[in-house]
């Protein structure tokens, strides 16, 4: 078989918040539905990521995770942290609210 890729699916407090904070990253919106259960897509070049909505999600309290492979992490580091900047004026990670 060729052509078969993973796409992480990853719990979220909301995916409104969520294809918001990617969209500052470079990500745009693929998919995006509320009924039955709310999920977005999100994609960045080849990175492809899908969210579900969980009422209540506590992200300090999961285990979700994902590997971003990458042979340039200085210039995803950079494009990210300039997404940041320029719409929070600072890096930070919604998760932490800080």
């Amino acid at each position: 078989m060729t052509n078969e890729r993973t796409v992480p699916l990853l719990p979220c407090a909301s995916i409104d918040d969520i294809e918001t904070f990617y969209g500052v990253l470079g990500f745009r919106t693929t998919y995006k539905q509320r009924k039955p259960n709310p999920c977005v897509g999100v994609q960045r070049e080849d990175l492809h990521l899908q969210f579900f909505e969980i009422t209540g999600f506590d992200p300090e309290q999961s285990y979700g995770s994902c590997l971003v492979l990458t042979a340039d992490i200085e210039g995803l580091h950079r494009a990210f942290a300039a997404g940041m900047r320029a719409a929070y004026g600072k890096v930070w990670c919604p998760e932490r609210r800080g």
